[in-house]
């Protein structure tokens, strides 16, 4: 189902549930005044569609197909109008792993065109964000090898440069909310017994500079979902294994 928040007496209201059915682990991105969504998998196969929300219409339409491996926990964002999607798990039983290929979205032409790949490590469970005009991926995990690098993304030259490393080790299914051109990352897992982390870091691409913020007051968790709100950060859901918000 699909949702809109908003700060009234009612915040949640009810919209038309998505059109491509059941899927976990799927991406989403607004380009304009539309939102995108698709990848996942219904807990059978994993899923190559891709849709288009209208906000306005409050409607869901089939858009093309994402022309990569089918996949989950994959990255996307939106830049200057277009979306982008990167990274994930795919193959099928036994013989998954994390991939690098990175794609870019053009609402216009209702088309995709492979972009230069990520450097580093391939990787699902990472998170990707937009600042600016440039976009950013972090974290994520292949297996038992859990990231801590940062790369960036320039859409004018299809080129990746490296930026200071995340503070801590490595982690997967974290979550991001951007205030103010910085980048709020809390919440995933790592290595270390598969605890899930309760230490909250922000990014500034001005100064490449990470810094601690305020640590999450409640249980730690992975698989949150954060977004930003006229210059607030919200976190809802997550399990920490056991316990489901």
């Amino acid at each position: 189902s699909h949702f809109l928040f908003s700060q009234t007496n009612n915040p949640w209201n009810k919209k038309a549930a998505f059109a491509g059915g059941v899927s976990e682990k799927a991406v989403a991105f607004v380009c304009g005044d539309f939102g995108y969504s698709g990848l996942g998998t219904d807990n059978a196969v994993f899923r190559k569609d891709f849709w288009k929300y209208s906000f306005e219409a409050d409607k869901w339409v089939k858009a093309e197909d994402f022309p990569g491996k089918p996949r989950i926990s994959a990255v996307a964002f939106s830049i200057s109008g277009k979306g982008y999607i990167g990274t994930g798990l795919v193959g099928v039983e036994n013989t998954r792993q994390g991939t690098n290929d990175f794609w870019e979205y053009d609402p216009a032409k209702d088309s995709w065109s492979q972009k230069a790949s990520l450097p580093g490590g391939i990787r699902y469970g990472a998170i990707g964000f937009a600042i600016g005009s440039r976009g950013y991926v972090t974290l994520g995990s292949n297996q038992t090898t859990f990231y801590n690098d940062l790369w960036e993304y320039n859409p004018g030259t299809n080129q990746w440069v490296k930026k200071a490393d995340f503070p801590e080790n490595g982690r997967a299914d974290a979550s991001v909310f951007i205030i103010e051109n910085e980048a709020y990352i809390a919440f995933g897992q790592g290595k270390e017994l598969f605890v899930s982390k309760k230490n909250s870091w922000k990014y500034s691409p001005l100064k490449n500079e990470w810094k601690m913020f305020a640590e999450f007051p409640d249980f730690p968790r992975t698989g949150v979902m954060t977004f930003s709100f006229r210059n607030k950060g919200y976190a809802v859901g997550g399990t920490n294994g056991t316990t489901k918000r």
